[in-house]
């Protein structure tokens, strides 16, 4: 039995110095590995949690891009036609499989503008003292009502123009307001003629005060002092049909959205091409490959000896990988466009037979597969259901993850019992070791007195 020395909690302690009867050292680390023992159920209730919550996020992640083609699926537009114009900058233009291949004449006269007007301008002909500057933490100084588009604004006297200005914008009295260099700019929420910013003033005379309008009245409202942009619709030519509109976005023909950006000084022809079917076969093909990686990973966590052999999820995701092949529209089924699942279970594509189902019925192949109910937005629903944040997966995690906190919680109070049951412990065997010391110290002495009797 030998001298050791410890440290614990900070304290060193030499143990068995002077002591050859019992060895303390042993005892004291006997007591110390029985309160270590107390966190033994949590820590292993911990690395159970912690496991579980590993497989669900490596679930998540091999079966993420699976899930993302089929997202991909319900976003593509599938088929949209080719748009072009023969001059950029002054239109723009987007086709869908709707929109009929041939060429169009676009001439724009106009277009559409918001009305815009401001408070009186900054008078700077006195550098140093430039006047009618409005500084927005400054109050307006009197109470005060108007009319903007036929709803009544109130203001206080203790109201700041930052007030003001951020009453308008929270307001939906169909304006928003800045302030630029000292001036308020008030502008239209709506494009053209319908959009005009209609002003009465009222007690206060406000809008007077900072130049918004003149005392002049017509129709029922204050004529406009200050006017940046006045509301305008857009006019245009198409195939040599004038028409106008309120807004520069035109839909009149089919399939076909035109956006107005500028007057043009020519006109502009926009030819619309029929679209090839290579994307959405691309698109379909690229959904295969997943489903068939998705077998190989689900055999993995689901098969023999898997980590989620017999888990429910595991039949979920099982189910919903069923589920496209059980998918139907309009008396359509995978099949129908030569899709089907061979003996092991992985989706096989007869590429022939579905770039005919495109060409023959493109919008009917469209919507089986695309958009808002086809295979892809069905699926992805399903899926994002069990791995999704909010689904199954994404909410036992949150629950793995506050259990987990809760044990570490319990572990933590229990090492700071130990703590301090660790200096009784040492208090313990430290007065004990000095007291053996004592003992053997005395029964050398008898030892040496035995022997000098026995000698003499």
């Amino acid at each position: 039995m030998g001298t050791s020395v410890s440290n614990l909690g900070g304290r060193q302690q030499i143990w068995n110095l002077g002591n050859n009867i019992i060895d303390t050292s042993n005892l004291v680390n006997l007591e110390l590995q029985a309160l270590e023992m107390k966190k033994t159920p949590y820590n292993n209730q911990k690395q159970t949690l912690a496991t579980e919550r590993n497989v669900y996020a490596s679930m998540k992640k091999e079966f993420g891009s699976f899930m993302q083609v089929f997202k991909e699926m319900y976003a593509f537009k599938g088929n949209e036609k080719k748009a072009g114009v023969s001059k950029e900058g002054f239109i723009n233009v987007q086709a869908d499989a709707s929109a009929l291949a041939g060429t169009y004449t676009i001439n724009v006269k106009k277009v559409a503008e918001r009305h815009q007007i401001t408070t009186t301008l900054i008078d700077k002909s006195d550098s140093e003292n430039p006047k009618n500057i409005i500084e927005l933490d400054s109050e307006i100084g009197k109470d005060a009502t108007f009319r903007i588009n036929d709803k009544e604004v109130k203001l206080t006297k203790e109201m700041t123009y930052k007030d003001f200005v951020n009453k308008m914008n929270n307001g939906n009295y169909g304006v928003s307001v800045y302030s630029l260099g000292g001036q308020l700019f008030f502008t239209s929420t709506t494009a053209g003629e319908n959009g005009e910013i209609k002003l009465v003033d009222g007690e206060g005379g406000i809008l007077k005060d900072i130049g918004l309008v003149t005392s002049e009245m017509i129709d029922g409202k204050n004529v406009i002092a200050k006017q940046v942009t006045a509301p305008q619709n857009a006019e245009f030519i198409i195939n040599g049909m004038t028409d106008s509109s309120p807004s520069n976005k035109i839909d009149t023909i089919p399939g076909l959205t035109i956006n107005l950006e500028k007057e043009t000084t020519e006109p502009i022809k926009v030819t619309i091409e029929d679209s090839n079917i290579k994307e959405s076969i691309n698109m379909i093909k690229k959904m295969r490959d997943q489903y068939n990686k998705a077998v190989s990973t689900l055999d993995l966590f689901a098969g023999e000896n898997g980590a989620m052999q017999g888990n429910n999820i595991a039949f979920s995701i099982s189910n919903i990988m069923d589920n496209v092949f059980r998918h139907k529209q309009d008396d359509k089924f995978m099949f129908s466009f030569g899709i089907e699942v061979d003996k092991t279970g992985k989706m096989v594509l007869d590429e022939e037979k579905l770039s005919k189902a495109f060409k023959e019925n493109p919008e009917t192949a469209k919507q089986f597969f695309f958009g808002f109910n086809g295979l892809g937005h069905e699926i992805e629903k399903k899926l994002d259901g069990i791995l999704g944040d909010e689904g199954v997966i994404g909410q036992r995690s949150k629950s793995i993850e506050g259990q987990i906190k809760e044990l570490d919680k319990k572990i933590d109070a229990i090492d700071k019992l130990n703590k301090q049951k660790q200096e009784t412990i040492i208090d313990k065997y430290s007065k004990l070791e000095q007291q053996l010391s004592m003992l053997d110290q005395q029964l050398k002495t008898i030892k040496a007195m035995t022997k000098q009797k026995s000698d003499d």
